[in-house]
């Protein structure tokens, strides 16, 4: 079995696609594995790059984290024995 990564029109990765020993590589594949660290992985016919501008990716660093239920759960707890003087 082999791995090889399905690209659409524009080079950008879709998604694994595993192949059974044997079987050709489609047209829409590549074999050469992305490394990790791609927001938006492009092949350009040669090697992946990064598919986002800088722009883009500072964007998706700036925005705001949402704290989750047990953080909200815990301020909310918090707050309350301080108010209960706890």
């Amino acid at each position: 079995m082999k791995k090889v990564l399905r690209i659409d029109n524009n080079g950008f990765y879709i998604e694994d696609v595993i192949l059974k020993d044997g079987e050709a590589t489609p047209s829409d594949c590549v074999e050469i594995q992305c490394p990790d660290g791609f927001y938006k992985p492009k092949w350009d016919g040669t090697q992946w790059i990064e598919g986002l501008t800088q722009a883009e990716i500072d964007a998706l660093n700036n925005q705001p984290v949402t704290p989750s239920e047990s953080d909200r759960l815990s301020a909310v707890e918090s707050a309350i024995s301080a108010l209960m003087g706890v």
